[in-house]
């Protein structure tokens, strides 16, 4: 194979075969063709680039180039450079800023439990007092003033217009009764109803009658343990009270009518009547006082206390004690107390004119001294003696009991 080298037209260097650029100083070797082109193997000791001996180390004249790419045909001007901006130090940040932002931050949470305050306020329940119901006209010509149901009673309110002349009349089965007198010219009628249902309260009707301007309350017989308890307030001066039941405790005050009471079970306590009383009862005491007009009691089984009886009296007793006080004045009418078994006790506060018939079976009599009635009259069953000057008739008379009369 030929070995004959090829040089540089440009710088002289070795030019080997396959070589399209010269090597030392990058001229093209484009005259010789691919396939035309001598070829020479390297030496192992040869340095690519200028040709140096075996033995040279040093530093070569030109370095080493080995373009990686075909440098362009025309002049390219080298880049501008851009110029550097002016450096300018951030500035500091004012306090007010954070002032702001915390007044913010506050005002929000502000407005925000406002908001849900508002909101809870606004789910919370209507608690004010709900104005009283309006009136309303019952069928009775009475007026419905209230009515509340609470756990076991149902309370209702009703108002009656009354004429003093007028006539009240009370028959109930089982509760209590308490009248009262007062100015106005109108009944006021509470009725309690207890026990039982809402709904069997609600069942138990009362009968109301207003016929000729008087008023009239009955109630019906109750079930199982149902009672209705009256609270009345009536005109003073109203023309009669009657009042009738089975089991109740009955308790009338300050009025200047009649007044009449019929109890099968429970006492009768009845104060400052003017006028005309008549009690009668089974099983229960009775209590009488300050009574203007005459007085008639009639007790199957319970005690008779009378105090300030300023009319006639009739009372008698089959089994119970009889009481009969006068401490601000003495009789001025008959006086007639009788008991099938119990001791009678008459108190004066003065000497009465009158003429004393007392009687006994199985008892004692005992009759003071200061009244001055002869003690010869009256023997161990009893007599008939002058009291003063005599004239009004006292008839005390007790089968198996003690009779006592003091001053």
């Amino acid at each position: 194979m030929s070995t004959s080298s090829i040089h540089c037209e440009n710088c002289g260097a070795e030019i080997f075969g396959g070589q399209r650029f010269c090597r030392s100083c990058g001229r093209p070797t484009s005259q010789f063709s691919e396939e035309n082109a001598p070829t020479q193997a390297m030496p192992p000791s040869a340095a690519v680039g200028t040709q140096r001996s075996p033995v040279d180390t040093g530093q070569p004249a030109r370095p080493y180039t080995s373009p990686v790419y075909t440098p362009p045909g025309y002049y390219q001007p080298p880049p501008a450079h851009l110029p550097v901006p002016h450096y300018t130090p951030p500035q500091a940040r004012s306090g007010w800023g954070w002032i702001v932002g915390i007044i913010g931050v506050v005002i929000l949470s502000l407005l925000t439990m406002g908001i849900f305050v508002i909101s809870r306020i606004a789910r919370r329940p209507n608690r004010r007092v709900p104005p009283p119901p309006p009136v309303e006209l019952a069928r009775d010509g009475g007026s419905t003033l209230t009515e509340s149901v609470t756990d076991g009673e149902t309370t209702t309110t009703r108002s009656y217009p009354l004429s003093a002349t007028a006539r009240f009349a009370l028959a109930n089965t089982t509760g209590n009764i308490t009248i009262e007198g007062w100015d106005q010219p109108r009944a006021q009628v509470i009725t309690i109803k207890r026990g039982g249902s809402e709904q069997d309260r609600s069942n138990l009707k009362l009968t109301v009658s207003t016929d000729g301007g008087n008023l009239s309350l009955q109630t019906p017989t109750a079930r199982g343990i149902q009672e209705v308890e009256y609270i009345v307030k009536l005109p003073k001066k109203l023309a009669e009270i009657s009042l009738e039941s089975t089991n109740s405790e009955i308790e009338v005050t300050g009025f200047n009518g009649k007044v009449s009471v019929k109890n099968q079970n429970g006492g009768v306590s009845l104060s400052k009547i003017r006028g005309n009383v008549s009690v009668a009862t089974r099983n229960g005491s009775t209590e009488l006082s300050d009574v203007g007009g005459d007085v008639s009691v009639s007790s199957t089984n319970g005690e008779v206390d009378l105090s300030d009886i300023g009319g006639a009296i009739d009372a008698h007793s089959v089994q119970g004690a009889i009481s009969v006080v006068f401490e601000s004045s003495v009789p001025s009418k008959p006086l007639k107390v009788e008991s099938t078994n119990g001791s009678i006790d008459i108190k004066f506060t003065s000497i009465p004119d009158a003429d004393l018939n007392v009687q006994t079976a199985t008892g004692s009599i005992d009759i003071d001294g200061d009244l001055g009635l002869d003690s010869r009259l009256i023997g161990p069953r009893g007599g008939s003696g002058r009291l003063g000057k005599g004239g009004l008739p006292l008839s005390i008379k007790t089968v198996t009991g003690t009779i006592t009369i003091t001053k």
